[in-house]
C-alpha cells in the first residue's frame, strides 16, 4: 500500500538526507528513550519515530521515500507476527508469574507485561551499547597495533572479532526491535482489574513490587 502526504521522515528523526545507517540508528535510539511512552506518555511521537526509523533503515523502502517522497506500507511480516507473539507470551507469562500466590484477575496484568517488556529493552540496550565500545576498542586497537614485515595474523584476528560483535550488535538490535513493537501492540489496549482492593489467594494484602520480582526468578517474559 503506498501512502501520501508524509511528514518529512528525516526530519523526524533530527536527520540529514544523506545520513548514514549508523546516524539513523543513533538519532533513533536517543530518541526512544526520550519519547517511549511507559518513560513521557507522548505515544504518537514515538509511534513517528519507530515508523521513520522503520522505513529509512530499510534500503528499497528510503529508496522509494527519497524517489517519490511517498511511503510504501508492507503487508504483515515475519517481524510483525513475531512481535505480536512476544506481546501476547508477555501478558501470558505475567498471568502465570502471578497466578502462583495471587489472582491475577486482581492485579493489572497488562502493566506488569508491559513493564517487563521495557525491562527487557533497556537490558538489551545497555548490552548494545557495551558491545559498540567493545567494537570501538578493537578498531582502535587494530589501528594502534603495527605488524612486523609479512604475515600479520593478529590483526586479522581482530577484525574477526569485529565481524563477530557486528554480529551479535545485528541480533540484539533485532530483539530490541520486537520489544518495541510488542510495546506499540499493547498500548492500545486496557486492563481493569476485578477488584481494586481485592483478598489475594494466600490472603496478603497486594502485589507489590519486591514480591513480584521473587515471583518472576526463573521465568523470562
Amino acid at each position: 500500500m503506498i501512502t501520501s502526504g508524509n511528514p518529512n521522515l528525516y526530519a523526524t528523526l533530527g536527520v540529514t538526507p544523506d545520513a548514514s545507517t549508523n546516524e539513523l540508528r543513533h538519532a533513533y535510539r536517543a530518541l526512544a528513550k526520550t519519547l517511549h511512552p511507559d518513560i513521557s506518555g507522548h505515544r504518537e511521537k514515538f509511534v513517528a519515530v519507530k515508523r521513520a526509523f522503520d522505513i529509512l533503515s530499510n534500503p528499497e523502502r528510503r529508496a522509494h521515500y527519497d524517489r517519490t517522497g511517498e511511503v510504501h506500507e508492507p503487508g504483515p511480516d515475519n517481524a510483525h507476527v513475531e512481535s505480536l507473539t512476544r506481546a501476547s507470551e508477555a501478558i501470558q507469562s505475567a498471568i502465570e508469574i502471578v497466578s502462583k500466590v495471587y489472582n491475577p484477575l486482581h492485579h493489572n496484568i497488562l502493566q506488569i507485561a508491559r513493564d517487563a517488556l521495557n525491562d527487557r529493552f533497556q537490558d538489551v540496550d545497555k548490552q548494545i551499547t557495551n558491545l559498540r565500545k567493545m567494537r570501538d576498542i578493537q578498531l582502535r586497537a587494530a589501528a594502534c597495533l603495527q605488524a612486523p614485515p609479512g604475515r600479520d595474523p593478529i590483526t586479522g584476528f581482530i577484525r574477526n572479532k569485529v565481524e563477530e560483535l557486528d554480529t551479535i550488535i545485528t541480533k540484539a538490535e533485532a530483539e530490541q526491535t520486537i520489544c518495541h513493537q510488542a510495546l506499540e501492540i499493547l498500548q492500545g489496549y486496557t486492563f481493569t482489574p476485578e477488584s481494586e482492593t481485592p483478598p489475594t489467594l494466600i490472603e496478603r494484602p497486594c502485589l507489590d513490587a519486591e514480591k513480584f520480582l521473587e515471583l518472576q526468578k526463573g521465568t523470562s517474559l
